[in-house]
């Protein structure tokens, strides 16, 4: 797999079988649900895409509660969710650019609807998983700008692209 090329998780960027057919299912899950997102009227919608860190909003690693992640949907619902209520939170645990630039294509993450909705602010953060997966930084860049690139060309809505977050146990000296 290669950051900035689409690629749905594969045997190669999962740790197991199972990961991978939880990945699978919890896919088609989010584009189930984004197939099914209506923006409220007068205030837009809100889309966030991204790994582990997005999916936390949702409470969630892979669809299953996480205890990481308590008391995080609470902070969506009193903050971003008072200016765009019933946000889309499309995010898988482990997600890498790749995966990502797939689930917005093939994967149905941004079906039409969604896609053509000029009020739509999609906020995007992913990479840290191709760090951790060994990719190298400019690489892993390149997957981030051509995760931007994609939901630029195929959509109408703003993007708020967030950079990485420090990765690791300790501060780099």
């Amino acid at each position: 797999e290669q950051p900035d090329v689409a690629s749905p998780h594969t045997q190669r960027s999962a740790r197991s079988a199972a990961q991978l057919a939880k990945w699978f299912r919890w896919q088609a899950v989010l584009a189930s649900e984004a197939a099914a997102h209506t923006a409220s009227p007068g205030k837009g919608s809100l889309a966030l895409w991204g790994d582990s860190i997005t999916e936390s909003w949702r409470g969630t690693s892979y669809g299953t509660p996480a205890g990481r992640a308590n008391g995080t949907p609470a902070v969506l619902a009193q903050t971003l969710a008072r200016r765009w209520p019933s946000p889309a939170v499309l995010a898988i645990s482990g997600d890498q650019t790749q995966h990502l630039l797939w689930r917005l294509g093939d994967g149905g993450e941004l079906p039409p609807p969604l896609a053509s909705d000029g009020a739509l602010t999609a906020v995007v953060m992913i990479g840290t998983n191709n760090l951790g997966a060994g990719h190298l930084p400019g690489p892993t860049a390149e997957g981030v700008l051509a995760v931007a690139r994609e939901y630029l060309r195929r959509s109408r809505g703003r993007l708020l692209l967030c950079a990485l977050l420090p990765r690791g146990h300790t501060a780099a000296r």
